[in-house]
């Protein structure tokens, strides 16, 4: 790899998503107010069918063009993309409703009846544990299907159901029934907080509002963190409290004219990780500083360290494996503990890292991770063992011992983006070629890491299929 290379690093699907979802329902509360209007007036009742359709088809290509214009750098993620085609049909769904389109018996798009709507997740199970509540509040009938290992969901679905919304739920997919009015909702805070920001993002929809009780400890809490900053910006008000989180009802979402979507410091790990072993190959020595991965031998374009993406705490984990050596040059060593609860998808890449150094690893509060793509702790655990570490799983975390050599191997990605970047990453040390298996898993979040890869020169040990 040449000096003076940079990247841009691709936008957070985090911060995307919610970007997308309250620049939706800006659009379906404006809409649908609009249009009930004009029904009161009777103004729809009087066109033909071929003028109502036409005013439906209007409607709907000014809603979408002006929901999705709002956002600049959206990235072209699988799971944004899932989204955005979950919220048109949403969208679709309450404008045909407001204009009584759901009634016309004689009207030829059987979509737009009452049938529910088909809404497909792909493999996220955030998509999945956002769209419930929200679905629920807009009263919208909804088949939602995912695809992939199953995600828990159960406590949403009590809770919601407590509040009288029905569900049946099969393989691959959750059929939603009822309108939300509100209320109070427990929630267990150490299994997703994504059941907290899908009920943050439904509960201003709804007549009553409500509470949130969190019970136990909220892992993940920057993710929520990141779901109160985008209401607020939408102008929407939620009240911290002891037990949790109080929105009020009948709340308007007014999303901005313009948005940034921010610099996924997630994937920014992988680069960051990619920064640390490059330096320590050239010898950086005492002058080294951990902000200096930022900036080389890879320019990293598009981090912000005023975001509220937890993940930017890469930097702090990355910096306790570093020590300075009698050569005064940089390396990794020391024994360390990392505390996985609040950033648990940054640990494949800090497991690879920990993987390299000079020391034993303990990663705690890891339970989580056995609920994600794949079950993690047990995918990093093969991954590194087929690459020569010692490792071994703990109930809750890994025990990582090291190595001073890594051999090349054919890994299964599992399909799970992270752990192809942990492949990745750990080619650049192996002796042999890491043959990564099922790589278009990458696509979930990061479409373009392969390319980006080859064209810093950093896949030369690595082959793709």
């Amino acid at each position: 790899m040449q000096d003076n290379k940079s990247i841009n690093i691709c936008p957070s699907k985090s911060d995307g998503e919610r970007a997308l979802i309250c620049s939706y329902l800006s659009e379906i509360q404006d809409i649908n107010n609009k249009a009930q209007a004009l029904i009161d007036e009777n103004e729809f009742r009087l066109k033909n069918k071929s003028g109502l359709k036409n005013e439906f088809r209007l409607k709907y290509e000014a809603g979408v063009k002006k929901a999705e214009e709002r956002i600049l750098n959206l990235g072209s993620s699988e799971d944004v993309l899932a989204l955005r085609g979950c919220l048109r049909e949403c969208l679709k769904k309450c404008i045909a409703e407001s204009l009584g389109i759901c009634l016309e018996k004689d009207f030829n798009e059987s979509d737009f009846r009452e049938a529910p709507i088909i809404l497909n997740c792909k493999k996220s199970g955030a998509n999945l544990r956002f769209l419930i509540p929200i679905v629920s509040a807009l009263g919208l009938d909804a088949v939602i299907r995912y695809e992939g290992r199953k995600r828990p969901i159960e406590p949403l679905i009590e809770t919601l159901e407590e509040k009288g919304i029905r569900f049946a739920i099969r393989e691959g997919e959750v059929k939603t029934q009822g309108r939300l009015k509100g209320g109070n909702f427990e929630i267990d805070g150490n299994i997703s907080s994504q059941f907290i920001s899908g009920l943050l993002f439904a509960l201003p929809l709804t007549e009553n509002g409500g509470n949130i009780i969190i019970k136990g400890h909220l892992e993940s809490s920057g993710y929520v963190e990141m779901t109160i900053s985008a209401l607020e910006k939408s102008g929407i008000h939620v009240k911290k409290n002891k037990s949790g989180y109080e929105v009020r009802g009948g709340e308007r979402y007014a999303f901005p004219n313009q948005y940034a979507v921010e610099g996924d410091w997630s994937n920014g790990s992988i680069w960051i990780a990619i920064n640390l072993l490059l330096s320590i190959e050239r010898g950086a020595g005492r002058d080294f500083s951990i902000y200096d991965l930022l900036k080389f031998p890879i320019k990293i374009n598009g981090l912000d360290f005023k975001s509220n993406q937890p993940d930017k705490k890469i930097m702090n984990l990355l910096e306790k494996f570093v020590k300075i050596g009698e050569d005064g040059k940089i390396y990794l060593g020391g024994d360390s503990v990392i505390d996985a609860r609040d950033n648990p998808d940054i640990i494949p890449i800090l497991s690879g890292i920990a993987s390299l150094n000079d020391g034993t690893t303990l990663i705690t509060n890891a339970s989580r991770l056995r609920l994600k793509e794949s079950d993690r702790i047990e995918t990093i655990c093969d991954i590194l063992f087929k690459l020569g570490i010692d490792i071994e799983e703990t109930s809750d975390g890994l025990i990582i011992y090291g190595a001073k050599r890594l051999r090349g191997a054919s890994v299964k990605s599992y399909d799970d983006h992270r752990i192809v970047m942990l492949a990745a990453l750990m080619s650049l040390v192996c002796k042999g070629k890491v043959i990564i298996e099922n790589s278009e898993a990458i696509n979930k979040s990061y479409p373009e890491f392969k390319s980006e890869l080859k064209r810093l020169s950093l896949d030369t040990n690595i082959e793709w299929r």
